[in-house]
C-alpha cells in the first residue's frame, strides 16, 4: 500500500510540474516579430507579425499599437483571410478604449472569418 501511495505521489508531482506555464521571453519575442516586419518575408507574415506587435503594445503604447495595426491592414490587403484577422485585432485594440467600436470590430471579424471553412 505504501508503494502504491509513493508511486501515485510521484506520478502526480510529475503531472503537476509538467503543466507549469513558462513565462514569455518578451525581449526576444518582440525582436523576432520586428525582424519579420522589417525582413524579406511574405506580406502575410509581415501582417501577422504587425498584428501581434499591435496586440502586445495595446496597453503600454497605444500610438505604437495603432501604427502596427495600420501597417498590418495595409500588408493584408491581398489576402482575404489575413484581412479578416485585422478586424479581430482592431477589436483587441479598442477593447479598453471604446467598447462599442470593439464590439463592431468583433462582429465584422466573425462575419469575415465565417466565410472560411476549416476541414
Amino acid at each position: 500500500m505504501k508503494r502504491l501511495l509513493v508511486l501515485l505521489s510521484l506520478f502526480l508531482s510529475f503531472a503537476l510540474q509538467s503543466q507549469q506555464i513558462i513565462p514569455l521571453n518578451e525581449k526576444s519575442y518582440i525582436d523576432s516579430l520586428q525582424n519579420i516586419t522589417k525582413g524579406t518575408h511574405p506580406d502575410t507574415s509581415k501582417a501577422t507579425a504587425s498584428f501581434l506587435l499591435s496586440n502586445y503594445y495595446r496597453n503600454s503604447d497605444s500610438v505604437l499599437s495603432k501604427k502596427y495595426l495600420a501597417k498590418g491592414k495595409i500588408l493584408a490587403q491581398n489576402n482575404p483571410f489575413i484581412s479578416a484577422k485585422y478586424y479581430y485585432y482592431e477589436g483587441q485594440y479598442n477593447l479598453d478604449r471604446n467598447k462599442k467600436k470593439a464590439a463592431a470590430s468583433y462582429q465584422q471579424a466573425i462575419q469575415s472569418l465565417s466565410k472560411f471553412k476549416n476541414e
